[in-house]
């Protein structure tokens, strides 16, 4: 019997090993995927600022005419993994 109980503490030292392995693996791809989920983040809120202030813009610049108005405006991704990368926004307003 004690050499059953033995057997079984060798395997789960073994598995216990590999575990830890596997974790070490995974770090670095977790790592990358909050990353790209950073970046991703990063770039949504700079469109969605972006698009409210385009859309602000073109809003005072119809100023009421019979006329649509187009307005584009852009805005840096913020962050650096954001350097270099920039969002264009376009909008067309017509209001009666």
């Amino acid at each position: 019997m004690t050499r059953r109980a033995g057997r079984g503490r060798r395997a789960g030292a073994r598995s216990g090993g590999q575990a830890a392995l596997e974790v070490l693996a995974c770090v670095p791809v977790v790592l990358a995927a909050a990353l790209v989920a950073w970046q991703l983040t990063a770039l949504l809120w700079a469109a969605v600022r972006a698009e409210e202030a385009v859309r602000r813009a073109a809003l005072d610049a119809s100023a009421g005419a019979a006329t649509p108005v187009t307005v584009t405006g852009t805005m840096p991704v913020p962050g650096p993994l954001g350097r270099g990368l920039v969002v264009t926004v376009r909008a067309r307003v017509w209001a009666p």
